[in-house]
């Protein structure tokens, strides 16, 4: 088995200031990489990032591309590559579709699925440009089976299935996995 030499590597993680974001970014950051923590959450960020070697945290609510568009430049400005981009931010809002609100159901799909899109569209050129990268989504078991009172994260983990393997096959000749 071989291992993953990631000493000098830059990745960026969304949804990082708890759980498992947090636990990917202490990873990352014992593998040796630079880690751009970033969170709605900026003061969970802060601790996150205090915790690593080399690490910056970033105020990012993905559902923003404005915002991700000035996370990517600060992590260039800083770092000048980004190796690893770990699309992780996620929220769960569980009922049945009676119960369910329409604005519930809006922010989920917002935040799991056109927030994993307008991460990689913030982050992903200078990934192409460097033809170089891999690009992560955290999915579930709900991206490949319906879940019993949760269409919303269901619906939102399915798109963000099929968005992978489209992005994978737009970005293959650039070495971007």
């Amino acid at each position: 088995m071989s291992e993953l030499n990631l000493q000098g590597k830059v990745a960026v993680v969304t949804g990082a200031s708890q759980g498992l974001g947090e636990a990917l970014a202490m990873r990352l950051d014992k593998e040796g990489c630079k880690v751009a923590v970033c969170d709605i959450n900026y003061d969970g960020a802060q601790a996150v990032a205090s915790k690593l070697s080399d690490a910056m945290a970033l105020a990012v609510d993905v559902t923003k591309y404005d915002q991700l568009e000035a996370a990517a430049k600060a992590v260039l400005d800083k770092w000048g590559k980004v190796d690893v981009l770990i699309c992780n931010a996620a929220i769960v809002k569980s009922g049945d579709i009676f119960s369910l609100s329409p604005e519930a159901f809006k922010l989920v799909t917002d935040i799991n699925l056109n927030g994993y899109f307008n991460t990689v569209k913030a982050f992903a050129p200078s990934m192409l440009e460097r033809k170089s990268g891999s690009i992560i989504q955290i999915n579930s078991k709900s991206g490949r089976k319906g879940s019993f009172k949760n269409g919303a994260y269901a619906s939102s983990k399915f798109g963000g299935v099929g968005l992978t393997q489209s992005l994978a096959l737009e970005f293959a000749e650039s070495g971007v996995r």
